[in-house]
């Protein structure tokens, strides 16, 4: 993987733009779970 970086230049940046992608969606996804179960509570 380290090789495939430093040889491909746009492998890097679609590597990091996945990378941001799931960590959006990891961080939308405890959001809905932390709201969701607060309105169950309430």
């Amino acid at each position: 993987m380290v090789d495939a970086l430093h040889r491909e230049h746009t492998l890097p940046d679609l590597f990091v733009a996945y990378l941001l992608t799931r960590n959006i969606r990891y961080e939308e996804d405890l959001v809905d779970q932390l709201f969701n179960s607060s309105e169950r509570k309430g």
